[in-house]
This record gives C-alpha cells, structure tokens and sequence, in this order.
C-alpha cells in the first residue's frame, strides 16, 4: 500500500508511458518485450524497493520517468540521490533533459524552474542532489526518495535525505 491519497491514485504508469509513446535520452520507444522485468518497477508504488541490476538495463530511465509520473499525477515531491554534485550534473544533463526534451507530453509538464538540480513538474519540484556532502540534503522536503547508486553514495547524508520525509 502506498501513502498517495486515493483521490490521486488512477493513472497507471505503464499506462501512460504507452499511451504518450514515451522515448528515452536517445529518442528510442521504451521496449518492453526484452525488458519485461521493468515493467513490475515501472508499476510498483510501495514506499519502500530495492533494485538491484547491473548497468544499462534502463533502470535509470525507469527512474526519471517514476519522478516526473509521481510529481505530475501523485502531487510528490521527489528527491533523487546520486552519489556526487558532479555526477548529479553528469546524469541530468545528457539523461533527464534529453527526456524531457524528446517527449513534448512531458515538456508540457515542466514548469519555469528548471536547472540541473530543481525541476518543476507541474505545481511540484523533483530536486536532483548528491549524496557526499550533507549541505546537499538540507533546506528540501519531500515526499519520495530515490536513492540512486545508493552503494556508492555517503550513507550518512542519505539518512539525513531521509528526514527530508518528516512531514510527508
């Protein structure tokens, strides 16, 4: 059971990746068929998952795309982790931007702040930071936490992004 009130929960988002004809950072569709194990991810909506994977499976992209869902239809507030300030920016960049600039359903969502560690999804914000030092978790709130390379990040300023969720 997730923590979203019922009145915002009725947009699959499977449903709506499909229904979009959502591309990724290299304007290909989302290809279901060889990556099946995704589509459980893209649907889950538990407050709490693990995921573990190795690399260039799409999971990142499954992960944007979760953030801009949740913010547009759930009302969420998001947070997504990675380890440093500079992979932050090495993973926005070329990764999140190209999403959004490739997918005019989800340009229309953006609103006027967007830089590299703030996006405005509609009347909420996903908040892309770093988890090494901890002045990066400070001054956010949120409802959702997305703990990207979570091995590879401070685990100490990732409990400190957890407090972040006090009030949701």
């Amino acid at each position: 059971m997730n923590n979203f009130p019922l009145e915002l929960q009725v947009v699959d988002p499977l449903a709506w990746l499909m229904a979009n004809d959502i591309v990724n950072e290299n304007n290909s569709p989302l290809e279901w068929h060889d990556h099946r194990f995704l589509i459980d991810i893209v649907r889950d909506l538990s407050p709490y998952q693990v995921l573990m994977k190795c690399s260039q499976i799409g999971g990142s992209t499954v992960y944007i795309l979760k953030d801009i869902h949740l913010a547009n239809f759930y009302k969420a507030n998001v947070i997504h982790t990675l380890p440093t300030r500079t992979i932050t920016k090495d993973f926005v960049t070329p990764k999140v931007d190209k999403i959004i600039a490739l997918n005019p359903t989800i340009h229309a969502m953006v609103g006027e702040t967007d830089s590299i560690n703030l996006k405005a999804i509609g009347d909420r914000f996903i908040y892309y930071r770093g988890a090494f030092e901890e002045t990066e978790a400070i001054s956010v709130s949120a409802n959702v936490l997305i703990r990207d390379e979570y091995d590879r990040s401070d685990q100490q300023v990732l409990e400190l992004y957890e407090t972040r969720l006090g009030d949701s």
